[in-house]
């Protein structure tokens, strides 16, 4: 599916998955295409380490923000779970999410949850791999309040440059893209009886 063009956000969001997509979306705060990023993860060091490596010289944030990236850079790894490891201009935070049997569910589940606690967050640029996109834009139109704007990009570097940091990119082999179109069709007929996030908006119509 087409990706939406990586216009100025409010919050980039990083999906779970191959490294590739952490980098990419680091790149992206680096560029100055949102002031806060959120990284679905299970090792919150390690983002932490890449935000350092790649944005720390071109993002201008309070000197203590930096400060605590680097403390958990150098934390101890993390119990088993998945996490949302986030920065903004007030703090780095990391904080444990629950996840299911369907991953994607799971962390769109979460994340409109996240959301629902930030009202001043309106756009939301969302990362993740091309093949992953339809699956993930299913999930997003069920679960995420419609009062939120979301454009979703494909994480894309060259090869040169996932070698420059001892990477390789994220594979799109035949079994895989029979695998995603599985899912696809899982999650098509799953999503009609998944609850969806109510807005502010809705809450108040519902009580006028």
């Amino acid at each position: 599916m087409a990706e939406d063009d990586s216009e100025p956000a409010d919050l980039i969001f990083v999906l779970a998955g191959h490294r590739t997509r952490k980098i990419f979306g680091a790149l992206l705060v680096a560029d100055g295409r949102a002031p806060a990023v959120l990284m679905s993860t299970g090792n919150p060091p390690f983002i932490a380490r890449l935000l350092l490596a790649e944005a720390a010289d071109r993002v201008a944030l309070d000197a203590h923000v930096w400060v605590q990236v680097r403390e958990a850079a150098n934390g101890p790894p993390p119990p088993a779970g998945q996490f949302f490891a986030s920065l903004d201009s007030r703090r780095w935070s990391a904080q444990s999410i629950p996840v299911g049997r369907l991953g994607t569910l799971s962390e769109i589940r979460a994340f409109a949850s996240w959301l629902a606690q930030r009202p001043d967050i309106r756009r939301v640029l969302v990362v993740s791999s091309g093949l992953h996109l339809r699956r993930l834009r299913m999930c997003c139109r069920r679960l995420i309040p419609r009062d939120r704007s979301l454009r979703y990009v494909a994480a894309r570097l060259t090869d040169e440059a996932l070698a420059a940091r001892g990477e390789r990119r994220e594979l799109e082999t035949p079994a895989l893209v029979l695998l995603e179109s599985a899912k696809v069709l899982l999650y098509g007929f799953l999503l009609p009886f998944v609850g969806r996030a109510s807005t502010a908006s809705d809450r108040k119509s519902r009580h006028a």
